[in-house]
């Protein structure tokens, strides 16, 4: 009998080691999948963002590239020389036509009176051309100066935007704004006036003691383009309605040329361009 009993509880010490055993094996097993699994899924989420990091890099290194290239391949020396020459005098640089995103430049190139005017356009990689657009011209009476004043008869130097292009009768082809010039169309030149050189369309009684009443300009007004001088702020005096029109003789402080060119830089000149005048 005690053989026996010593039997039976050997048998159940080996049952229960062997179910100890298979629970080990079991739970070891499970967490060596776990941990495979955990390693797998970390493997390839960290392979996934190398692959992201390789293309923003390879994405900004070919923007900076393209960056460079167009920087390097665009210096002063590959400029139209002429143009460099103007912008010199005028004290203006390539980079502050580039930071008010000019495109389009028609350049003055004044000698007391007359005047060679000519016309460039800078491709997207900053580099200008000329237009092939020239012609002689006229300037003010008294010419070209930095100091002009209202009653001057002198052109003002510097540049300039191109404001709004203008007309009589018919409607010319340009990518600018554009106003008819009618019966209540008046620009004030009246230095004590809060309107002076503004343009007015006014029917009924005036507020200003002296303006150009354009329409009385037909020759001159038949079309051109406003020259955005004095214009923000106006300056009392510094001087008004500054135009480019159709003219052959020197000019009370506006620039002038021949319709046919009047026209033709008008077809040419667009406000998406953000065109500059530079008279000097």
């Amino acid at each position: 009998m005690k053989n026996f009993r010593m039997l039976l509880c050997m048998l159940m010490g080996l049952l229960i080691g062997s179910v100890i055993g298979i629970v080990i094996v079991n739970v070891t097993h499970s967490q060596q999948k776990k941990k495979h699994a955990q390693m797998t899924t970390t493997e390839e989420t960290a392979t996934a963002d190398a692959e992201k990091t390789t293309v923003s890099m390879d994405e900004l290194q070919t923007a900076s590239d393209a960056a460079t290239s167009t920087d390097a391949a665009i210096s002063v020396e590959d400029q139209p020389e002429t143009l460099t020459a103007m912008l010199k005098r005028s004290l203006v640089s390539y980079e502050q036509l580039a930071g008010v995103d000019c495109r389009q430049l028609i350049v003055v190139d004044a000698k007391q009176e007359k005047a060679s005017i000519s016309m460039y356009v800078c491709g997207e990689n900053g580099l200008w051309t000329d237009t092939g657009l020239n012609t002689e011209g006229y300037v003010g009476a008294n010419g070209v100066s930095r100091e002009s004043y209202e009653g001057g008869r002198m052109t003002p130097a510097g540049v300039f935007p191109i404001g709004e292009a203008f007309y009589m009768e018919a409607k010319p082809v340009t990518g600018l704004e554009t106003f008819q010039i009618t019966e209540n169309t008046y620009w004030v030149d009246d230095v004590d006036s809060e309107l002076y050189n503004q343009r007015i369309e006014l029917d009924g009684e005036k507020t200003w003691k002296s303006a150009e009443h354009m329409i009385d300009y037909p020759d001159a007004y038949r079309y051109g383009f406003v020259v955005d001088f004095n214009m923000n702020p106006v300056e009392a005096g510094r001087g008004s309605a500054i135009f480019f029109h159709v003219g052959d003789r020197a000019t009370l402080g506006c620039i002038a040329t021949s319709e046919d060119m009047v026209l033709a830089y008008l077809e040419k000149l667009s406000k998406n361009m953000h065109p500059y005048i530079v008279i000097q």
